[in-house]
């Protein structure tokens, strides 16, 4: 995931929040089972269900939150190297 593309299967319980951040390479997020609130900085939140998808651009700030009782099933795509920056900030 430091050198190029990489997919995660990502599972959450209920509540469980990614906070704020961003990274260099887009995001494709792929919603398998449960409920996520997805928040993208200028954006409206977004509810998904199975089957939803959102994109993250390049460097634009996004949090996720798991509401679903069962809890949540996700893939994390990203189209080039792995990096974080935690916060709302570019």
């Amino acid at each position: 995931m430091k050198t190029g593309p990489s997919t995660w299967v990502l599972r959450a319980p209920n509540g469980c929040v990614v906070p704020w951040h961003s990274h260099t390479a887009q995001e494709q997020l792929i919603i398998v089972g449960g409920r996520v609130v997805a928040e993208m900085l200028d954006h409206t939140p977004a509810q998904l269900g199975p089957g939803g998808f959102a994109m993250m651009g390049s460097h634009v700030p996004h949090q996720f939150t798991c509401r679903s009782k069962s809890g949540c099933l996700m893939f994390i795509t990203f189209d080039g190297a792995y990096d974080i920056k935690w916060g709302k900030g570019g």
